[in-house]
């Protein structure tokens, strides 16, 4: 998997682009932001390359039906590791909750 960061902001958060090398990508913006003393924020916005070809009055179908679970299974795994590390100081290794066949390989 083939990662490009294309915007890097300091205590923010930053833009990349990932996809197979040689192949579409997907834009993913990655922002954390400070809520009171004892939390925070993270917000991820993933941009997906797939089904761009198609209309926007048709695309919404495959969308809701095949990009919006599989977004919603990698998110779970990258929040389980944001959790991780809060609780236990101990770094995420890789693929640990889990490997996503858009984000990931599945090599550990």
């Amino acid at each position: 998997m083939q990662r490009t960061f294309v915007n890097w902001v300091d205590g923010v958060g930053y833009d990349l682009l990932i996809g197979r090398e040689g192949g579409s990508q997907s834009f993913v913006s990655w922002r954390i932001a400070g809520v009171g003393d004892n939390a925070g924020k993270l917000t991820i916005t993933i941009y997906p390359h797939a089904y761009q070809h198609l209309p926007v009055a048709i695309r919404w179908l495959p969308y809701v039906l095949k990009i919006q679970p599989e977004l919603r299974k990698y998110l779970q795994s990258v929040v389980r590791g944001f959790e991780w590390y809060i609780v236990t100081k101990q770094s995420v290794r890789k693929n640990q909750f889990g490997s996503h066949r858009w984000f990931s390989s599945e090599d550990a």
